[in-house]
Formats: structure tokens, C-alpha cells, sequence
């Protein structure tokens, strides 16, 4: 009886594998002296990338203008400069001039479901189809099968391996995927579970607009009730009328989009609520005009991160949480309810006085802050953070006489000086205890508004005033 051999069968093609890979690196890492280009053109040429394996399908397109797009299983914006790297490797790799047995075609795992069918598209029509089989650990080597021959060759399997990690290798790091920063979006969609609201940012002034007044079910807000009174927050367009918006809220959620980095892609296809699976998703599209990118928000997982879906892709990532927390809030907090119609980032320049105590007028120092006379004043900047955001927080109907306004003690009035095109070159607002004596009430003058506001800024304002006084 013969003995068998010790050596397990399925081990034989491995052995196969490093016996020839031993072989190549005993002539120098070559088979032969004539090593063949397995792409051979330059990677600007290729317009399609196309790579299939048992359940996934990755199709990369370049289009007009020369970006990738995406296709296959999994759609999703690209970092381009990332397929480029990708295909500048591609268009490097040499496989070994001589053929192998194409007999072998089934030990050489050509045949397997782990098998990668990989096509090469030119811009003048040429292609190449190729499969990849196994690949030996130790020496980094594995067999190739050109499909329109039908030959089988040895290839370094280093441009495998990044073919195996498509498309996560190629898909955008940063959340916006677009060059530049977020600021240059000019339009922001909120969909809610019940509501979509709708945000434009006007070419003028640069100011964002609520552009659906139809979703507006919060009557009782300070900011829609001000638009009850006061029309200097709204604006009609194209027959339908739009609402001032919280341009800060808007700003510092674009801004945390612009700095929320790509932590993880998920590895599967998750749930859409997020890892919670209670959590409502918000969707998110944002555009500039030339781009559009569309955002799907999860709930926050267990590590404190945020299940994102960019661009409808089916396999979602993970980013920083404070994303969800500036978009999850109800329709009031994306409108402006200050009291000042005009935010002091518009002013030239204001002024806080208050008989008796005494006045200052401050000057704005670029990201510095604001000044006295070219002095920078660490206190003033904090006030004037107060004066920026002096919320209303229950408007009341017009009054245009002072004395049934407020009681007799002193008031502070806050003057700013607006600069740009529709804005008022001045406006005044009077701030001191209302005339019950409960609360503390902003007014203006022009036109009798008024609103309940906090007390911050009339203690700190009288406060600072006084500190000044020789």
C-alpha cells in the first residue's frame, strides 16, 4: 500500500506558488528579462475603472472636467486625488513576461469567489480585463489571468491589496466633499421627521432667508410673532414670503460640517436610525450652485460618534456628534429672534451710553475683536458678545411712547451703524426695566417695537459704563 502524502492537498498550490516566487527572486525578481506593463498607458487616459468580486461591484467614472464619480454596489463622493494615486499604481505594475499553465487555472485560485475581475478602460476605446487569483503571503507575489488571452502570470500583488480595499480607499475623507469650504453653500435643506424647511442666502447682503413660510407652525415664537408687527425680517420672492434666518446657527453648522472628519466607514449595510434604532434621521442637502451633497444623520453610538449616509450611499460612516446637535432643533432656533435686526458682524461700528454714567463707542478690530480708539479691550469684547446676542424672549406689542415702556430709571442705549446695501445706516435700541418693573424690555424708537429680553446686558452695560468713569 502506498503512503500518502503528509502534506494536506489543499497546501500544494501555496507550495506551488513559493516554489516559482523563489524562483523570481533568484533572477532578480523576474521570471524573465522582459517584464510586460499590465495597463500600458499613461492614468490620465483612463476614463473607467471597473472591479467585480463575489458581492460587491466598484465602477469608477471619470467625467467632464476630469472628476471620478463613483457607480457599482456603493455610490458615494470621492476624494480624486485618491483614485489618481490609486491609478498612477495601477499604470505602474509590471507582470512576468513568461505565461504560466493555464491548466492550473482552478489550483491558482483564478476560479474562486475570492477571485477580483478588474477592467481597465481608455479614453481612445482600448481596455483590459484582468483576474487576480491567490496571492502568497510570505512573498507578496500572485497569479494574474489576462482574460482577452487567456494567459496566466505572476504580478506583485501590492496593487491587490488596494484594489481589495475599494471603494473605502477612495471615498472622501472629509464629510464635505468638495474643494474649498462650506461657506461657499448658498443653500441648506432641513428634513425633519414631520417638517422640510428650506434656507437661501441671498447674493447681497449674504444673509440666509427661511425660504418656506408654509412650515412655519410656531406662532407663538418671539420671531414669529416680531413678523406679526415689524416687517424688516422678511422679504418676498418670486410671489411667496420668506423669513430673516439664524444666520449663526447656519454658519457654525456649516462650519461643522467643514470640520468633521470621516472617523470610520461602516463595514455593512446598518440600519438608518442609527445604532439606537429609535433615533429619526435627518436629512441634510446642501449646495453652491455647481455642487449638491445630500446627508442622512443617525443617532450617536456607544463611542460617542455620529452614523452619517453621504450621498445616499448604502453603507454609511462614522463622524463627530456636535453635527446631529446642531441640526436637531425645532424651526424657532433657525430663525432670527435677536433683538437687533442687524448682527454687529454688519456694523461698522456701536455705541453704548447711558445718562449720568457715561458713553463708549467701539470699533471693530477685524477677528480681534473691538476696540476704544484703536485699543483693544478684552472686557468691551465680551459685552459686545452680549449685545450680539440679545435674544427676545417674548415680544409685545408696539409702543411708541417711552414714558409707558419703561419706569424712570436709567437706560442704556445701544447704537449701531450698519454698513452694505438695504440696511438702515443707523439704528438705536433703548434697553432698561420695563414700566411694571418685572422685567427688562428692549425698545427702538422708529418704529415702537419692543420685547422682553434678559437682564445681562442693561447690568453689564451700566456696569462697565461706570468702571470708565473718572
Amino acid at each position: 500500500m502506498s503512503q500518502s502524502s503528509l502534506i494536506p492537498r489543499s497546501v500544494w498550490p501555496v507550495l506551488v506558488l513559493l516554489l516559482v516566487a523563489l524562483a523570481w527572486l533568484r533572477f532578480g525578481g523576474n521570471l524573465d528579462t522582459d517584464p510586460v506593463l499590465l495597463v500600458p498607458v499613461d492614468p490620465v487616459e483612463i476614463v473607467r475603472l471597473q472591479v467585480l468580486r463575489a458581492d460587491q461591484t466598484t465602477e469608477l467614472r471619470r467625467e467632464e472636467g476630469g472628476r471620478w464619480s463613483l457607480h457599482g454596489s456603493l455610490s458615494d463622493h470621492l476624494d480624486d486625488g485618491a483614485v489618481d494615486d490609486l491609478l498612477a499604481g495601477l499604470t505602474s505594475v509590471h507582470r512576468a513576461g513568461t505565461s504560466l499553465d493555464p491548466a492550473s487555472a482552478a489550483s491558482y485560485g483564478l476560479e474562486d469567489e475570492a477571485a477580483l475581475e478588474v477592467t481597465v478602460v481608455a479614453g481612445d476605446g482600448r481596455s483590459w480585463v484582468f483576474v487576480f487569483g491567490v496571492t502568497n503571503p510570505v512573498t507578496d507575489i500572485a497569479y494574474m489571468k489576462d482574460v482577452s488571452g487567456g494567459t496566466i502570470h505572476l504580478v506583485g500583488a501590492g496593487i491587490l491589496a488596494r484594489l481589495h480595499r475599494l471603494p473605502d480607499s477612495v471615498r472622501a475623507k472629509s464629510l464635505w466633499p468638495a474643494a474649498g469650504s462650506t461657506m461657499a453653500v448658498r443653500t441648506v435643506v432641513v428634513d425633519r421627521e414631520r417638517f422640510r424647511w428650506r434656507f437661501e442666502r441671498d447674493s447681497i447682503e449674504q444673509w440666509w432667508w427661511h425660504a418656506d413660510e408654509a412650515s412655519i407652525t410656531e406662532p407663538l415664537t418671539p420671531a414669529a410673532v416680531y413678523q406679526e408687527f415689524f416687517t424688516d425680517r422678511r422679504r418676498v420672492v418670486d410671489g411667496g414670503v420668506q423669513w430673516r434666518a439664524d444666520d449663526r446657527r447656519l454658519r457654525n453648522l456649516l462650519a461643522a460640517l467643514d470640520r468633521s472628519p470621516v472617523m470610520a466607514f461602516h463595514p455593512t449595510i446598518l440600519s438608518q436610525l442609527g445604532i439606537d434604532g429609535q433615533t429619526s434621521p435627518i436629512g441634510l442637502v446642501l449646495g453652491d450652485g455647481e455642487l449638491q451633497v445630500s446627508y442622512l444623520l443617525g443617532a450617536v453610538n456607544q463611542n460617542n460618534r455620529l452614523a452619517v449616509w453621504r450621498g445616499g450611499a448604502s453603507r454609511g460612516l462614522d463622524t463627530r456628534p456636535d453635527l446631529r446637535e446642531f441640526a436637531d432643533v425645532d424651526l424657532s432656533a433657525w430663525l432670527h429672534g435677536d433683538a437687533l435686526t442687524i448682527r454687529l458682524a454688519a456694523a461698522d461700528s456701536f455705541r453704548l451710553a447711558m445718562p449720568t454714567v457715561g458713553s463708549v463707542v467701539a470699533l471693530p478690530l477685524g477677528e480681534r475683536g473691538w476696540s476704544i480708539a484703536g485699543t483693544d479691550d478684552p472686557i468691551l469684547g465680551d459685552l459686545a458678545h452680549v449685545v450680539d446676542r440679545l435674544a427676545m424672549i417674548r415680544v409685545l406689542e408696539p409702543e411708541a411712547n417711552p414714558s409707558l415702556v419703561f419706569d424712570d430709571q436709567p437706560r442704556l442705549t445701544v447704537t449701531t451703524w450698519q454698513r452694505g446695501p438695504g440696511m438702515d445706516p443707523v439704528q438705536h435700541l433703548e434697553v432698561g426695566v420695563s414700566h411694571a418693573g418685572d422685567s427688562v424690555v428692549a425698545w427702538r424708537p422708529s418704529d415702537g417695537f419692543r420685547a422682553e429680553i434678559d437682564r445681562t446686558l442693561l447690568v453689564s452695560g451700566r456696569n462697565y459704563l461706570k468702571g470708565r468713569t473718572p
